[in-house]
């Protein structure tokens, strides 16, 4: 899922729609991939999650039990 197209609104949405102090998890097999392209899809998600006062609580590497 593109969680950045059309300027991130399935995020701002995903913002709107939690009660204050929820959570939302995200989970994807490709998100620390060493693939540039993941990379760079991940730093843009990072810093639009910052622009809307989100922060990342847990970042795991790895796969998944």
């Amino acid at each position: 899922m593109d969680w950045l197209q059309r300027d991130g609104i399935l995020l701002l949405e995903l913002d709107r729609l939690l009660r204050p102090g929820g959570y939302f998890v995200y989970t994807s097999p490709e998100a620390y991939a060493l693939d540039p392209k993941n990379r760079r899809i991940w730093n843009a998600m990072s810093d639009l999650l910052k622009r809307i006062c989100w922060r990342v609580v847990v970042k795991k590497d790895g796969p998944s039990p």
